[in-house]
């Protein structure tokens, strides 16, 4: 039996396995769908590659030394069961940025060019001429700045938007001429014109958009939310948009994934809805994020995306 064995569970198990055992030599792989996975399959495994865990991996690691995750966060999968401490658990890297940047530019151009009123118009039969604006007369305020987050921000920077980052301790950001600390959250959204959600699910992050916040917005606001759907308070945000005290929400991440059928979300004329698919992993991604760690173990490196516990990310 080899000393590195891989259990590859769930999306894409079959293609993402295929391109590991074709890209390193002394890795024994498993590939199982996640609901196919069995309690066996985690006691086999020295390490493990998935989105999520299935229920039958609990209590089932204790031969795992290091999971991958084959996201960007790995709190739904530190969260779906009991990681023992000891477990290393890493994400994905340095793919994220350019395709999540350009949903969020895509977003914010249908923003200012009212495309989802455009589109309710177009169903009713009316012809409402107007002056759509333009993206350099939009402010936006980008809250998370880490890889990703800069890469939004400075893609709209780069496009004419104004552009206020939003941090943790106000940390300043390359190519941004405004950071400000999150503590201030609710002085920098009242005067934007979107406020996009880039941050990880971390214990301080959750609702971190509550009614409170919604309030202090400004009525020709949107909400843009990349991020996770625990960020932000739902049934606040759905109340808000029918009152009419939030233009619109362009949204990929929801507090229950997919989405359910009867959510308001869905029906709503302001709302653009996406299946989480601003930062997909591609199963060569996956697997090349796998195979670069598992180089650097090897040779004695410092994996990268190693995710700090106690911060969440």
């Amino acid at each position: 039996m080899s000393d590195e064995r891989l259990l590859v569970v769930g999306r894409d198990h079959e293609e993402i396995a295929t391109r590991i055992r074709d890209g390193a030599d002394g890795v024994e792989v498993r590939a199982v769908g996640y609901k196919a996975a069995r309690p066996e399959d985690f006691e086999w495994a020295t390490s493990v590659l998935a989105f999520l865990l299935p229920e039958a991996a609990r209590g089932r690691l204790a031969a795992v030394r290091w999971i991958q995750s084959q996201g960007a966060g790995a709190d739904g999968l530190l969260a779906s069961v009991d990681v023992p401490p000891e477990v290393e658990v890493t994400r994905v890297t340095g793919v994220f940025g350019a395709p999540i940047a350009d949903y969020v530019l895509a977003r914010c151009l249908a923003i200012a060019q009212e495309l989802p009123r455009l589109e309710v118009e177009r169903r009713e039969g009316a012809w409402r001429p107007f002056h759509a604006r333009l993206l350099s007369e939009l402010t936006v305020a980008v809250v998370g700045t880490g890889e990703i987050g800069a890469a939004v921000a400075r893609r709209l920077v780069a496009n004419g938007v104004d552009v206020v980052g939003v941090n943790r301790t106000g940390r300043a950001v390359e190519g941004l001429a405004r950071v400000e600390p999150v503590a201030r959250l609710r002085e920098v959204v009242a005067d934007v014109d979107a406020l996009v959600l880039v941050v990880p699910r971390t214990a301080t992050s959750e609702r971190l958009v509550d009614a409170a916040l919604l309030a202090a917005l400004p009525p020709r606001a949107w909400l843009v939310n990349v991020a996770r759907g625990a960020v932000v308070d739902e049934a606040a945000l759905i109340e808000a948009l029918r009152a009419g005290r939030l233009a619109g929400a362009a949204l990929d991440v929801f507090e229950v994934e997919p989405l359910p059928v009867d959510s308001p979300l869905r029906t709503l004329p302001n709302v653009m809805v996406s299946p989480h698919v601003a930062g997909v992993t591609t199963p060569r991604q996956a697997a090349d994020a796998y195979l670069e760690n598992l180089r650097r173990r090897r040779e004695g490196l410092p994996r990268r995306g190693v995710i700090d516990r106690e911060r969440g990310y």
